[in-house]
């Protein structure tokens, strides 16, 4: 039984840990998309902010910003065991960081007074959205790849699952046939007990 056993435990234990690294790619790519739709709203904030100068409109962008930087923290505690993502993580957070201080220059640009010249202020909104879309890309990328790479060896495990299970019970089939064979050797079969004649009895 053992080598029926062994296989199927080591395809289940596989096809395990392939499963703990996909959820584990889906966690990193959620914590990376809930970063960028964080700063989109920080800038969907401060686009408001600039054409209406209402000071109350800041506490949703500051809780954005602060939502963005949580999320990439998470982000780096999740892939400090993959040297390409934490290579990635400071350009990252060089990015953001960016990004951040070109808003606050516009915030306080703004509260100086309205802007005056619109193709200035459309060049600056075009620029925040320009970076929007490239601070996360990198680790967005690499993570997708890991991602398909990982789908790829769950269906390989998967397949292999199938597989040596299909071998397993066949094989399990053929040493109960051996098993039968060898006691069909051992004892014969003898009939029925109206086949035998019983003991004799003496004549009297």
């Amino acid at each position: 039984m053992p080598l029926v056993a062994a296989p199927i435990f080591w395809t289940s234990s596989r096809l395990s840990a392939d499963s703990k690294l996909l959820a584990h790619s889906n966690e990193v790519l959620e914590s990376l998309y809930s970063a960028r739709a964080a700063l989109r709203q920080s800038v969907i904030a401060l686009h408001a902010f600039l054409r209406t100068s209402d000071e109350g409109i800041l506490a949703s962008y500051q809780a954005s910003v602060k939502a963005a930087w949580r999320e990439v923290w998470h982000f780096k505690e999740l892939t400090a065991d993959n040297p390409r993502q934490v290579a990635s993580a400071p350009r990252l957070e060089q990015r953001m960081a960016d990004l951040f201080r070109f808003q606050d220059e516009l915030i306080a640009r703004r509260r100086l007074g309205p802007e005056r010249d619109t193709e200035a202020r459309m060049a600056s909104e075009s620029k925040m959205d320009d970076t929007l879309r490239v601070v996360t890309g990198d680790p967005i990328d690499e993570e997708r790849r890991l991602l398909e790479l990982r789908l790829q060896g769950m269906q390989r495990s998967i397949r292999t699952m199938e597989l040596t299970t299909a071998i397993s019970f066949a094989l399990l089939l053929l040493l109960e046939w051996i098993a039968y064979s060898r006691a069909v050797r051992v004892f014969p079969r003898s009939g029925t007990w109206r086949d035998h004649p019983g003991p004799a009895v003496p004549r009297r």
